[in-house]
């Protein structure tokens, strides 16, 4: 299956995103005093209709649009569903909850039942204390579809130097969205 690659637009944000659901402390987590945190990861997901998708339509990031086609009797094929998942990885305060780094994937996707019509995806990264965790730049930054247009991927890699360890840390979040409205996420690092 051939993959076309396309330029990524990298949103880097110096603000906390307030309203993340989700968000949850891994069970077992410790209290750390070195301001290295716990693991984290949340996720959002749904619908997105009518002036929303055309706001998605005319809005920033990163868009990948299916090349018009025709159905059997002649006329355009249209997207009937929109969906959006936005996926977070990175660390947090163990005692507050609160982030520490994080890399973050929203990506949106419009889809019709045998193939996804439109995509985009919108990424940032973050850390509360420039000092201590040095932002070091993309390491991956991607929107990809399949030649059948059946799915599209987008893959988010930040990395952050933390310089209480002197050790880099590479957290991902990437987000599949399929034809038929499902998807499917993965996160490390």
């Amino acid at each position: 299956m051939q993959m076309r690659r396309f330029a990524a637009v990298a949103i880097t944000s110096g603000a906390l995103v307030a309203g993340v659901a989700g968000t949850a402390l891994p069970a077992g987590a410790t209290t750390r005093t070195d301001g290295f945190g716990v693991e984290a990861t949340t996720v959002q997901r749904g619908s997105v209709t009518g002036a929303a998708a055309q706001k998605m339509a005319r809005g920033s990031g990163q868009q990948l649009v299916l090349p018009q086609m025709t159905n059997a009797a002649g006329g355009t094929v249209h997207a009937t569903s929109c969906r959006y998942v936005e996926r977070t990885r990175g660390r947090k305060t163990s005692r507050h909850g609160r982030w520490i780094i994080y890399v973050k994937t929203r990506l949106t996707w419009c889809y019709d039942g045998l193939h996804v019509n439109s995509a985009r995806v919108n990424r940032s990264a973050y850390t509360y204390n420039k000092r201590t965790w040095r932002m070091k730049g993309w390491r991956q930054r991607s929107l990809t579809h399949g030649s059948t247009w059946a799915s599209v991927l987008a893959k988010s890699q930040y990395t952050f130097y933390y310089t209480g360890n002197r050790h880099y840390y590479r957290p991902y979040a990437d987000v599949m969205g399929a034809f038929n409205g499902s998807y499917r996420t993965w996160v490390g690092g």
